[in-house]
């Protein structure tokens, strides 16, 4: 397609750059339909090209080689790309297939394109070597990384080569990230018990997460948890402010929650955790007094008895994600929703279940809303439809919930304005 330029007498051959800026900014908001009509922008003329190309590429996702192999061309034949690109995600989330992801060598190429990161995902595979996850990435210091995502997937047996104190040596190769996730890190080698204890690291964590959906023992996932946190924040005590827990095995997620909160929470704002009811923490109250955002997911309903260890003073946010396969009286739901009213400051009330898929989950739905009315905003959503809890923008906050895609998010990513930037 060739380029023409807008005719003259078009209202928008006229508008000066800044406004033109604004506009399209408000076209995109990073999900795929914003995506797609940003594509078709960038298509309208030479004038609009510029403008929706640095858009298109500020969150480049590559998950297969195929893919990164393109994206690379395009950094050779464009670098000014790369100078846009502000979120690199290479997890594949929908193989096992290793042999389909990106490699090492690719990924190390493709990031030194990119001098302005903010955040970085990894998901490499369980049979990377100790010496190619230490050349994963160029020598320089990401100076602009704020944050990191490294997720390990495959199959748990091939994860020979790498032992916990090689993760903790890569981390320390970051100064400057302030929100962390590790994903299935569990299954990973004990170190030697003669090895070095790698130094503490450089940066200071504003957010914490931990995930894990492959089966391990209780012992060697809480191990494995425990040494990695008292590691990161062993000489920060006043951090992390969020954290997530994750953990595929209930009995484990009780054990790493109960550890991590009575050593940790003090300065918690935010927590996100797997629930079945008391199993989360006997003393919340007494462990989190800040808490400001509290998710409990694959929960039950919160019995009378576990909503007095909520600390409810200065909650602005709670998300139940219920699973509505319990079979729950309608009185059950109706005294929960008369608790959630009187919590003083809650704002916003985001609630969920396995799908949604019978009558009755809708009723109860129609249920929350009505009650709340004028009170507290209130959100649905489905567990099995929404990627709620993967599409947060990772920057700090001061009010909750965090926005995912907003516009008003890219001056807290360290991605300046268009209009700004030259």
């Amino acid at each position: 397609m060739v380029d023409q330029p807008l005719h003259h007498d078009s209202p928008f051959s006229s508008l000066p750059i800044e406004l033109l800026i604004k506009i399209l900014e408000h076209v995109w908001n990073r999900d795929q339909k914003a995506l797609i009509n940003m594509v078709n922008c960038s298509k309208v003329c030479s004038r609009w090209r510029p403008i929706s190309q640095a858009m298109l590429f500020t969150e480049v996702n590559l998950p297969f080689e195929e893919r990164a192999v393109r994206f690379f061309h395009a950094l050779e034949g464009n670098p000014s790309l790369g100078k846009a690109t502000r979120i690199l995600d290479f997890r594949n989330g929908n193989s096992n297939q290793v042999v389909f992801w990106p490699s090492p060598s690719r990924i190390r190429a493709i990031v030194a394109h990119c001098p302005q990161l903010y955040q970085l995902v990894l998901g490499l595979s369980s049979t990377i070597s100790r010496k190619q996850l230490g050349s994963l990435l160029p020598p320089h210091t990401l100076a602009t990384l704020r944050a990191l995502d490294l997720s390990f997937a495959g199959v748990p047996q091939d994860m020979k080569s790498l032992d916990i104190h090689d993760i903790l040596h890569f981390l320390h190769r970051f100064s400057s990230i302030s929100h962390l996730l590790l994903g299935n890190i569990s299954f990973i080698r004990k170190a030697d018990p003669d090895a070095q204890i790698p130094l503490p690291p450089s940066f200071e964590l504003y957010e914490f997460m931990w995930i894990n959906s492959n089966h391990s023992s209780v012992d060697s996932s809480k191990a494995a948890f425990c040494y990695i946190a008292d590691w990161l924040f062993r000489k920060s005590p006043t951090c992390p402010r969020m954290f997530r827990l994750d953990d595929v095995d209930y009995v484990a997620q009780y054990e790493m929650l109960s550890y991590f909160l009575n050593n940790y929470g003090a300065n918690l704002t935010s927590l996100w955790t797997m629930c079945r009811d008391r199993l989360i923490c006997d003393h919340l109250a007494e462990t989190c007094p800040k808490l400001r955002e509290l998710v409990l997911f694959n929960s039950v309903l919160l019995s009378p008895e576990f909503r007095l260890t909520i600390p409810t003073t200065d909650l602005e946010h709670l998300g139940l994600f219920i699973l509505t396969k319990g079979n729950h009286r309608r009185e059950e739901y109706l005294e929960l929703i008369d608790w959630i009213v009187k919590i003083p400051n809650l704002v916003c009330l985001t609630q969920g279940a396995w799908g949604f898929r019978e009558e009755r989950d809708w009723e109860f739905a129609r249920e929350w809303k009505s009650k709340c009315k004028g009170k507290i905003q209130v959100k649905f959503t489905s567990l099995l439809e929404n990627s709620y809890f993967t599409c947060r923008d990772l920057i700090p906050t001061d009010h909750f919930p965090r926005e995912s895609g907003a516009l008003s998010n890219l001056s807290r990513m360290n991605i300046p304005s268009l209009s700004s930037s030259g």
